[in-house]
Order: C-alpha cells, then structure tokens, then sequence
C-alpha cells in the first residue's frame, strides 16, 4: 500500500507541474494528494511513535532515526527524514 501511494502522489505531484501555475484550480475541491499522503502517514507514524518512546531506552543502540529522535521532536521533520531515508535506501544498490 505505501509504495503504490507513494508511487501514485508522485505522479499527482508531476502532473501539477505539467500544469503550471495553475494546478490549485484543478484542485479546488479537493488536495487530490490527500488519500495517498493519508496512506503514507499511517505506515510512517507507527515507526516514528515507536521510535520516540523508546528514545528514552538505551542510549548505546544507535540508529539513524534514533539519531533523528535525538535532535528533533518535530514530527513532521521527522516523518520527512524518514521519508527520504526510505526512498533513497529503495533507489539506491550497492554493485
């Protein structure tokens, strides 16, 4: 489910930009990102609400998004970081 509305947001995203400063006419109704950004936050918060309760836990287990939980409670940032790592851990394959 993630990645299909990962996969899905992404194209809506491109489409506006095809559309030029006018997409949020299109849009009038409705962010039609919505169900697709719905999805990808339900299957990020549950990684980000275990890792900020158990931040408090050891400290000598080491993590990047221990490292994250560390700097910010900024669940936004956080869930955006996540975010990222995720994608560039997909796209990118050691030779």
């Amino acid at each position: 489910m993630f990645s299909k509305a990962f996969a899905s947001a992404q194209h809506t995203i491109g489409g506006r930009g095809w559309n030029g400063p006018s997409w949020p006419l299109l849009e009038m109704f409705g962010d039609a990102t919505r169900k697709d950004v719905k999805t990808i936050h339900n299957f990020l918060d549950p990684i980000l609400q275990n890792a900020t309760s158990q931040h408090s836990g050891d400290p000598n287990q080491s993590n990047f998004l221990n490292h994250l939980v560390s700097e910010t409670e900024d669940p936004a940032l956080l869930r955006d970081e996540l975010l990222n790592i995720l994608v560039a851990g997909n796209v990118w394959r050691p030779l």
